[in-house]
């Protein structure tokens, strides 16, 4: 048996562990995944559609329906 086993088992988890540090350090200063991302976009979307001060499309209204009726 190798006398040196145990040292060469903690060194690697040594590594191991200072490496999954750095990849948590890295995530962290990533910002949000696209998951993260695309779920706020969905979320400001609906919000916008919610409410109707702010909203970009006007609705249309009867009037305007019939005069399309009648030009058609």
């Amino acid at each position: 048996m190798n006398r040196y086993s145990n040292e060469e088992l903690a060194w690697l988890h040594l590594q191991d562990v200072q490496r999954e540090a750095e990849n948590r350090r890295l995530l962290a200063g990533a910002g949000s995944s696209s998951t993260v991302a695309t779920l706020r976009w969905l979320f400001s979307r609906m919000r916008a559609a919610l409410q109707p001060g702010e909203s970009r499309v006007e609705p249309t209204s009867a009037a305007s329906a019939e005069c399309r009726q009648e030009v058609a």
